[in-house]
């Protein structure tokens, strides 16, 4: 979703730089039954006061639209989304995109291929600390640091 390398700009064309930053991102509750609705909520703020072109939840590969709920866009734009989820262990991250600025700008949180974890759903689930983030290690993603 983000992207790196070399970018060339025309003659005229000059870059716009504006920082896109997700904040205080989390689900509530954090654990319950099958069927349960789940809030996934994150704090979206852009240096310009840009509205999102795009603002995703990640949820096993399949993404949900987020819902602006308020705040302002350059000091914090609460976004949410609400889905009941059936049994099972999940994790998710959010993808937001401003394709208004020149090149197009795209930030996540947390940053892959690391996903928060939650929530745990199902007959007796167990509540998760909120903000836990599950990594892959080495072994499972060669371009993580290899702490051993």
């Amino acid at each position: 979703m983000m992207a790196s390398g070399v970018y060339t700009f025309a003659e005229s064309e000059k870059p716009t730089v504006n920082a896109i930053l997700l904040s205080q991102s989390g689900v509530s509750p954090t654990s319950g039954a099958s069927g349960t609705p789940f809030t996934f909520h994150t704090t979206y703020s852009n240096a310009s006061g840009n509205a999102p072109t795009s603002a995703l939840l990640y949820i096993k590969n399949r993404s949900y639209p987020l819902t602006y709920v308020s705040g302002s866009y350059s000091s914090g734009a609460l976004f949410q989304t609400t889905i009941p989820l059936p049994t099972g262990s999940y994790s998710f991250s959010f993808v937001f995109s401003d394709t208004s600025q020149v090149p197009a700008n795209s930030w996540a949180d947390p940053f892959a291929p690391s996903t928060y974890a939650g929530p745990n759903v199902g007959a007796n689930a167990k509540p998760l600390t909120p903000g836990t983030l599950i990594s892959p290690s080495h072994d499972e993603d060669p371009d993580q640091l290899n702490t051993n």
